[in-house]
């Protein structure tokens, strides 16, 4: 098996999307993502390329675990205990699924991420 590398690509593209208004808490934060792979390893593991216009989004009970790599732009994560963390270029962040807070996309951002769920 070679390596690949990981690119926004016609191939790859998944969809745009736009969240309904009632999880949209400020801005406009539609997002485009590309999946260059998916597993089956007991658990579903994607990973790929993800952007978003900046916007705000109130996540109730995130349905996967998830790690990205913000790659430009910044994420500020906000917690349900009111924690906050801000994530810039080249530094990382696990979200748990499960998990219930603001996901603010500051500026224009990109990010590389892997998912995984039962």
């Amino acid at each position: 098996m070679n390596a690949q590398l990981i690119e926004e690509t016609e191939d790859n593209f998944s969809g745009e999307s736009v969240p309904p208004p009632q999880v949209v808490e400020a801005g406009n934060p539609t997002s485009k993502t590309w999946t260059a792979a998916s597993f089956s390893a007991g658990r579903s593991v994607s990973t790929g390329i993800w952007t978003s216009e900046p916007g705000i989004l109130k996540v109730k009970n995130y349905p996967v675990d998830e790690v990205f790599t913000v790659l430009s732009g910044r994420i500020d994560v906000t917690n349900e205990d009111g924690s906050t963390v801000s994530v810039g270029p080249g530094q990382s962040c696990l979200l748990r699924k499960g998990w219930t807070g603001l996901f603010h996309t500051v500026e224009q951002t990109r990010k590389c991420f892997v998912t995984a769920k039962d």
